[in-house]
């Protein structure tokens, strides 16, 4: 072998241990290793909980983009001439025109397709789709009834497709808050038509629903959007979802969204009244408590303190109280591996239902009640 084949041989930590092809957009997962977004995402919707790699058991299915690496990737590429498909800033632009211009539902896909892989490069790509309103707009308008694809029910595919490039813009602009509020004011239809899509897939497709769940965690970060989609009925839909999502393993992540989106909503009135008013968000994720991942189990302490604890809310606490077994999932997750914070939360939420210990223990057959409350 030569010297300048020497150069071209492909760094290994470039390559996703799954597939072993060069990684296009590597994401980290909390064991810390990385994997390309799309392999990473097939294994997980496939049941999995563990690490392909060191097969650990996850502690959240969640994963954040690998920015240095993907630089890393960039930078050997095109010091090195090689090429992975990736359209050009110009060549974006015709695929604009293909999008915005084309009926057919097929010549959308693959540019969207193309697309996508563009905006899944880099966060700097994203702002770049950002800043073309025309485009952001019939994104939003193939999401919605106001598509101008005669076809009223859109190929899953292409919703799909398009949900992913939604989902990877918001996230480039969250911390803008002024290109957010832009984007949203120019496309006040964004969140109905996301709401929509999440009543209409209920329990049907995974992806398409862990999209738009994504997607409406990193919108609720400002809290006009918040009150859009609780107007728009949000709260209904995730209290009706998680009331009726099996608790099996597959469905953990989505679970862990949902929850999240809950916990999104409790920090303002609206939603503590909404969710604490619904007759399936409080007991629904009392169902769901002990039963999910430790991240999904976290978050619903969150939710219950924030509405019993904290805000104090009646309604709440009384649904707790007729929950059954509630009070001792509130001690077990106490002596449970979960963060210090968890731990506190647990304990305030017991304080003020004022529990006697040992008797809420007493229809569990735990082997740490010798684990003695704060």
């Amino acid at each position: 072998m030569g010297k300048k084949d020497m150069y071209l041989t492909m760094p290994s930590f470039f390559k996703c241990p799954i597939s072993l092809d060069v990684m296009k957009s590597p994401v980290s997962l909390s064991t810390g290793v990385t994997y390309d977004r799309d392999n990473i995402q097939r294994w997980l919707d496939s049941g999995h909980d563990t690490c392909p790699a060191t097969m650990q058991v996850l502690d959240s299915k969640l994963f954040v983009p690998n920015h240095t690496l993907h630089r890393l990737i960039q930078t050997w590429s095109n010091n090195n001439n090689q090429h992975f498909n990736s359209p050009s800033f110009s060549q974006i632009h015709e695929l604009f025109s293909r999008v915005s211009d084309s009926y057919s539902t097929q010549t959308r896909l693959e540019s969207l397709v193309k697309i996508l892989r563009f905006a899944s490069e880099s966060e700097g790509n994203c702002n770049f789709l950002s800043s073309n309103e025309k485009f952001v707009s019939v994104l939003v308008g193939i999401l919605g009834s106001d598509s101008p694809d005669p076809n009223p029910n859109p190929n899953p595919n292409l919703l799909e497709t398009v949900l992913k490039i939604v989902q990877l813009v918001v996230k480039s602009i969250v911390n803008d808050k002024q290109k957010h509020k832009l984007i949203l004011h120019s496309n006040h239809n964004l969140i109905p038509n996301l709401t929509k899509i999440l009543k209409s897939t209920g329990l049907g497709s995974r992806l398409i629903l862990k999209s738009v769940l994504s997607t409406l965690i990193s919108l609720t970060s400002i809290k006009q959007n918040k009150i859009k989609l609780i107007k728009c009925g949000g709260v209904q839909i995730i209290g009706n979802i998680i009331s009726n999502i099996d608790d099996n393993v597959e469905n953990h992540l989505t679970i862990e969204f949902l929850i999240t989106l809950l916990e999104m909503l409790v920090g303002c009135l609206e939603g503590r009244v909404s969710i604490s008013g619904d007759p399936n968000c409080v007991p629904g994720i009392m169902r769901k408590l002990m039963k999910v991942s430790m991240v999904g189990n976290e978050h619903i302490v969150a939710i219950l303190w924030s509405l019993c604890y904290y805000f104090r809310d009646q309604n709440s606490k009384e649904v707790v109280i007729k929950s059954n077994g509630g009070l001792s999932k509130i001690l077990l997750m106490m002596q449970s591996n979960c963060s210090p914070a968890v731990k506190k939360m647990c304990c305030d939420l017991l304080r003020i239902f004022r529990v006697n210990f040992k008797s809420c223990l007493s229809s569990y057959d735990t082997k740490t009640t010798h684990i003695m409350p704060c």
